[in-house]
C-alpha cells in the first residue's frame, strides 16, 4: 500500500485514483471511504465541488 498526500483543487480527478480516500479539513479526518462513496457524499458535494 502506497499513501500519497495530495492537495488538488480537481476534487473529482482525484477521488478517481484514489482508493480509499480520507478527506482532511483543520488536520482531522472528516470524511473517507471509496471514491464513489466521496462523490456520492452530501458534505464532499457541498464543501468541495459548491453543488
Amino acid at each position: 500500500m502506497t499513501t500519497i498526500v495530495l492537495g488538488e483543487k480537481e476534487v473529482i480527478n482525484s477521488l478517481v485514483i484514489s482508493d480509499p480516500a480520507y478527506v482532511v479539513e483543520q488536520g482531522q479526518v472528516v470524511i473517507e471511504g471509496s471514491c464513489e462513496e466521496l462523490i456520492n457524499s452530501p458534505h464532499i458535494k457541498k464543501a468541495f465541488l459548491g453543488l
